[in-house]
């Protein structure tokens, strides 16, 4: 009877046992979203708070993972690093592990892990702000802004114009000759809609760029020949004369002599050539004519990416497009093979070397940073449906028909594609949005979070996270107090069934150099006159080799930089450029500046003038017309 027992006993302990380790295997590794235990907060020494969760993880790569003695210890160490937002310990390894801030954090019951996310409150508090800066929250917009662009103004900028197609949240279906505007002023942070119908241009997907008196051309997209000229002085939209060829998914920008150059863009309009090979070569536009020019020497042939996913009409998409000295253009990408553009006479093209010899880098991003020096990242082979790459150079210009000088960077933190950049004050490069793995409509593999890479150290920084996606369609602009716009994204095909992905919304972005410790604005280098050797009455307008004089609070350890006003769609803003500027003299609080001789090097247009401190901090931007040599 005791052994009848005792194997009853042992039998039901086994069945105990077992039922425990089910449960067990159960809860492990459950998708969960609130702290299956009690949880806890932590607040770290430099006053940021966190939710803290035992036995749970999340179930994304580490960023960054360093030994830490306990959880407590692991939750300092992220409080203070930039870019830990999400973390998580490992108390038997004691290792702590940093997961930035993913778009889907897949948290999950797991008893060897404590998980740790830092609160509202703490994504606030002084010291976040210094090393992630901070986003504002959403603001609802009238369009999506597909593209946008910053509309020149004397003494300061003041609004943007953003745009999308015929209707203000989608596209395609019968054609429809207008293209839904909207206005966004930046100081009393109101707008209003209208819709362009006087042109007969559906401006969807086209080249644009801003033209050397500060009017923006937009040629092609969904009417595909057409162009359109929006001037700010006058606030009007006119019909300008029609391409050579139709396009779309082209890329434009100014030349050296103010004309705009155009190439390739099959997205509509034709492929072109034979034998389904794009053959959009280029053209320019005189605006004092008003005249389009093919130029068959100009061939887009050699700056094809080698394979698209999706056929020979995504190879000629968006071309990195640099203007520099007597009318040339440098292609820096997004093929892998370089190549000089010239645009007297005929045209002409010769090769400049490979940027990067293991991909093309499709709705990659590219900027120049300073004086001939080109950061470029990101993209995929493919145009859709591929994954993004974590890739980075700098291309330093050499001379017309010389090949530039290569530099691999290290990568970026995240594999981005459809992602923005833009180049701050100081030189840095904000990146912002992106999949890291490119599908078009779709917010799946967003990267919520962006990184800023900075040119003295060769390093990116993991910064804070948007709040929404920025993917495909989404545009990223420079404001002159010094703010990042990033908004848009989706723009779903009509009844295309891809409403999830439209943010018809955007945030700013402020860089952690323009608060101080408290967490308050820092102070700014104050300007109190700017004048040039061109000056017409308050409109700061200059030749190249002309000067600036600027008085300001002081000038003790400031340096001087012109930021080219963006123009942006689809990755791509061929105008945005920042120029450092020479100091001729200094005298008491005033400092002269020379501006380039070369407008190769400073494109005739509107620029933002910046004082810039050794902190990154900045003086709010000035605006200044470099003229026409």
């Amino acid at each position: 009877m005791f052994e009848s027992l005792l194997e009853s006993l042992t039998l039901g302990s086994c069945l105990l046992v077992a039922l425990a380790f089910s449960q067990a295997d159960s809860v492990k590794g459950q998708n969960i979203d609130n702290c299956p235990n009690a949880g806890s907060t932590y607040t770290s020494r430099n006053k940021v708070g966190f939710n803290v969760c035992r036995q749970t993880d999340y179930g994304v790569d580490n960023l960054q993972s360093v030994s830490q003695a306990t959880l407590n210890a692991c939750i300092e160490w992220c409080s203070t690093t930039p870019g830990c937002i999400y973390g998580v310990y490992d108390p038997v390894a004691k290792m702590c592990n940093s997961k930035g801030s993913p778009y889907t954090p897949n948290w999950k019951s797991d008893p060897s892990f404590d998980s740790f996310v830092m609160t509202s409150a703490g994504l606030d508090a002084p010291a976040t702000k210094t090393k992630n800066g901070r986003w504002s929250d959403v603001i609802q917009l009238q369009v999506i802004p597909v593209a946008a662009y910053m509309v020149p103004q004397f003494p300061s900028v003041t609004k943007f114009l953003a745009f999308s197609s015929w209707s203000p949240s989608t596209f395609g279906g019968a054609a429809q000759y207008q293209t839904a505007f909207q206005s966004y002023d930046i100081t009393s942070n109101t707008q209003s809609s209208f819709m362009v119908s006087n042109t007969m241009h559906d401006m969807f997907c086209p080249g644009i760029n801003s033209l050397a008196d500060g009017r923006l051309m937009i040629d092609g997209g969904n009417t595909d020949a057409a162009t359109t000229i929006y001037d700010p002085a006058s606030n009007t939209f006119s019909r300008a004369a029609d391409m050579k060829m139709g396009r779309g998914y082209q890329a434009s920008v100014t030349l050296s002599d103010g004309r705009g150059f155009t190439i390739g863009g099959s997205y509509t309009g034709g492929i072109g050539g034979q034998n389904g090979v794009p053959m959009k070569d280029g053209e320019v536009y005189d605006p004092s004519s008003n005249q389009w020019t093919a130029l068959p020497g100009a061939q887009v042939a050699p700056m094809l990416t080698t394979y698209d996913n999706a056929g020979a009409w995504r190879t000629d998409n968006h071309a990195w497009l640099w203007a520099w000295s007597s009318g040339s253009v440098l292609q820096a990408g997004p093929s892998k093979n370089m190549n000089w553009y010239t645009t007297s006479g005929s045209g002409g093209v010769t090769a400049a070397g490979t940027r990067n010899a293991a991909n093309d880098q499709m709705c990659g991003v590219n900027v120049m940073y300073t004086t001939g020096k080109i950061f470029g990242a990101g993209g995929s082979q493919s145009y859709s449906d591929a994954p993004g790459l974590k890739a980075a150079h700098t291309i330093t210009i050499n001379g017309v028909n010389q090949n530039p000088t290569v530099q691999q960077l290290p990568d970026m933190w995240y594999g981005r594609m459809y992602a923005n950049a833009v180049v701050l004050p100081n030189g840095q490069v904000f990146i912002s949005g992106g999949q890291t793995y490119g599908k078009g409509f779709s917010d799946t593999n967003s990267v919520l979070q962006a990184e800023i890479w900075d040119p003295k150290t060769n390093k990116f920084t993991l910064v804070g996270a948007s709040s929404v996606p920025r993917n495909y369609h989404s545009v990223s602009l420079l404001m002159p107090d010094g703010r990042v716009m990033s908004g848009g994204g989706g723009l779903c095909y009509v009844n295309g069934g891809c409403n999830d992905a439209n943010h018809q919304d955007m945030q700013f972005y402020t860089p952690p150099y323009l608060f101080d410790s408290n967490g308050n604005a820092a102070v700014r280098p104050q300007v109190t006159t700017l004048r040039s050797s061109q000056q017409n009455g308050n409109q700061i307008r200059v030749s190249p080799g002309g000067t600036l004089t600027v008085t300001l609070n002081s000038v003790s350890g400031l340096t001087h930089a012109l930021v080219r006003l963006g123009s942006v769609t689809h990755s791509i803003n061929s105008d945005q450029r920042r120029i450092p500027l020479t100091v001729v003299r200094t005298i008491g609080s005033t400092v002269t500046l020379r501006v380039p001789s070369d407008n190769g090097i400073v494109p005739p247009g509107f620029y933002y003038y910046f004082a810039v401190a050794s902190s990154g901090s900045h003086s709010l931007g000035l605006t200044v017309n470099v003229l026409k040599g």
